[in-house]
């Protein structure tokens, strides 16, 4: 056969003879080249992608908008968990230890080694005046990694790029996000890691170390607030989805084992310590889960505005009643298609644990803002496509703008206009006020005047004993930085390798700093459990107050130094 001939090829019949065909030269087969749809076109430039460029410029708003005041504003001291998880951090930093008291397992410490990593390695406590600042900053880390996590996963649900970048700016931008999603909480670290879980939960690739990789993000975020546990059945629903058949036994076994060996490195943390089950003269595993999940005071029902609960409900509303609402409705819709049910069985099971009557603490909205603000848009797209797509791809015209029709632009630039008009008219009005004050409010003075106040007429002085203060976490790292032997006044009373350094009860004490917070706790509890906290306020004398309301920090002088 010459070069010039057309090459054959034989097809033997079982009862005659062969039959002999021509095949196609070579230049004549099918070129297309089969490419996985999470694979980069070769010699694509990733800057030039519209979602890189979306997602940068939505990275760049939240920095400027998050960042604006926010070691400043909300106020450092009407809460003290922020002060507690700054503090344990810089213990594990400056004293190789889990916390700056014995800890009792109340929460895995994974998210204060977190914060603990950062501040290593960027010097933060050496930066900063106020400690707290430092997980703030972090919080401001833990925002930005979230923003194209929410994007990818909006995108991954099926929104295009304009409304996976609605659900990033309802998440980033709304007031009730930005108010809490600045304080030094656990749950703002969580939310990443559970971002990331549905992510690769939901890779459109299919593959095991995608969904491996789900369980080992996963099980950080529950060791950084176990509280995220609650949405495990809807993650388990996303990986189904996003599993073949033909893998799917091995995807869940894989998902089980890392999942449990990395939350199994809880419970041998307590084991190696010998605190996993109750006993005599040390903390244990299983007494601080039962009073987690039992002992703890109920918070009432969410619709009793007298209940803690409903006062909690009524300050989320109180800063943004838009956001949470609408994404009720939207959980409904959203149960009928089927890529949006995960989030939406996300959401609902939240809900439904709110509104069980048990224990509701006040950063639970946190992971509810990303739930939220992903079905409030996913299902705004959902339904712009339902109503118009099917006119549109009737359409056909010349290509326009970003590879769409001239008449699909025509169509979708104003309806797009008209979703930003109408989320403008509504929200930004409710919004704006408490936007401002978030960004413009300097609410950290009360904290700088006591400390200043400290210093000036208190002072460590060097070959002295050092005046022995009772103050709140919002101040203890300060304090104890600047040489003063100072406590927690929750572990005074409570604590009995603190109560020991006070065998006169209130007369050891020098200065008792009170905080708005701490004289609320102080009504609410038993004498027995601050004796001395509250004698040494009774009997000292009032010689500093900063601050007015919620934000007031009072100093009394209570030994005879």
């Amino acid at each position: 056969m010459t070069a010039l001939e057309p090459r054959t090829h034989a097809l033997r019949s079982v009862d005659g003879p062969t039959v002999v065909l021509p095949r196609p030269p070579l230049d004549d087969q099918p070129t297309t080249v089969l490419r996985r749809p999470d694979t980069p076109r070769r010699g694509r430039r990733p800057w030039r992608d519209p979602s890189v460029l979306i997602v940068l410029g939505l990275m760049v708003l939240t920095g400027l908008v998050h960042g604006l005041h926010m070691t400043m504003s909300p106020s450092l001291v009407t809460t003290d968990d922020e002060g507690t998880y700054v503090s344990q951090a810089w213990a594990v930093l400056y004293r190789g230890e889990l916390a700056h008291y014995t800890y009792w397992y109340d929460h895995p410490p994974a998210g204060w080694l977190q914060i603990a990593a950062w501040a290593g390695l960027t010097g933060a406590f050496d930066r900063y005046d106020l400690a707290v600042s430092v997980g703030r900053e972090f919080m401001l880390v833990a925002k930005l990694a979230a923003v194209p996590l929410m994007f990818v996963l909006a995108r991954r649900v099926g929104a295009n790029r304009f409304f996976a970048a609605l659900a990033v700016a309802l998440f980033a931008l709304n007031p009730l996000g930005l108010y809490y999603q600045r304080l030094a909480f656990l749950d703002n670290i969580t939310v990443v890691w559970m971002l990331a879980a549905f992510v690769l939960a939901a890779s459109p690739a299919k593959r095991l170390a995608a969904h491996t990789a789900s369980a080992l993000c996963f099980g950080v975020a529950v060791l950084t607030k176990e509280t995220v546990l609650v949405v495990l059945p809807a993650l388990i629903y996303q990986l189904w989805q996003g599993t073949h058949p033909a893998t799917r036994r091995m995807s869940a076994a894989l998902f089980v084992t890392v999942l449990g060996a990395v939350c199994g490195s809880y419970l041998l943390l307590a084991v190696l310590k010998s605190e996993l089950l109750p006993g005599a003269g040390h903390v244990d595993l299983v007494s601080a889960v039962r009073w987690q999940l039992f002992d703890r005071a109920p918070s009432g029902s969410v619709f009793d505005p007298a209940t803690a609960a409903g006062k909690i409900v009524e300050s989320w509303a109180a800063l943004d009643p838009w956001l949470v609402g609408l994404a009720l409705p939207a959980t409904v819709a959203a149960l009928l298609v089927r890529r949006l049910r995960p989030a939406a069985l996300a959401f609902a099971i939240m809900i439904g644990m709110m509104l069980r009557g048990g224990y509701l603490p006040q950063p639970y909205v946190i992971c509810l803002v990303p739930l939220a603000a992903l079905l409030v848009a996913t299902v705004l797209g959902t339904l712009w496509d339902s109503r118009l797509a099917a006119r549109v791809a009737a359409l056909r015209a010349p290509t326009g703008i970003a590879g769409l029709t001239c008449a699909q632009v025509a169509v979708r630039v104003p309806a797009a206009l008209a979703v930003v008009a109408l989320v403008a008219g509504v929200a930004l009005p409710a919004w704006a006020p408490r936007l401002q004050d978030l960004m413009t409010q300097d609410r950290s003075q009360p904290v700088q005047q006591a400390l200043a106040w400290m210093d000036a007429h208190a002072p460590v002085t060097a070959g002295a004993r050092p005046p022995s203060v009772i103050v709140s976490d919002a101040m203890w790292v300060d304090l104890q930085r600047r040489g003063y032997a100072v406590d927690w006044y929750f572990k005074v009373d409570l604590d009995p390798a603190v109560k020991v350094r006070y065998p006169r009860g209130w007369e050891d004490v020098d200065y008792a700093i009170f905080t708005n917070e701490m004289s609320e706790i102080a009504k609410s509890s038993s004498r027995s459990d601050m004796t001395t906290v509250l004698a040494a306020r009774d009997h000292g004398r009032l010689v500093g107050d900063f601050g007015t309301g919620a934000e007031e920090i009072r100093i009394y002088r209570v030994g005879a130094r």
